[in-house]
């Protein structure tokens, strides 16, 4: 997942330096420390569900519930 993460942060164009700092730090400081050393293969719903639920219980559910509109493909709505 580092090497995921890495390249879609750096796939980001045209985004505000405040919106690259956000993304910048969800990945550094939520994403990577509970996801990061799994490969993608090793990712599964239930995983994900439960890093969420980790996030909502250390940060509140509204955190959680914007990470989980990030695993959502862009073309949907949240």
């Amino acid at each position: 997942m580092n090497v995921l993460a890495d390249a879609w942060f750096a796939g980001l164009k045209n985004l505000s330096p405040t919106t690259m700092q956000a993304c910048h730090n969800r990945l550094d400081q939520q994403v990577l420390p509970g996801l990061g050393n799994l490969r993608v293969r090793e990712l599964s719903v239930g995983t994900i569900d439960r890093h969420l639920r980790l996030i909502g219980d250390k940060h509140g559910p509204e955190k959680a519930k914007v990470d989980r509109r990030g695993t959502r493909p862009s073309s949907t709505k949240p």
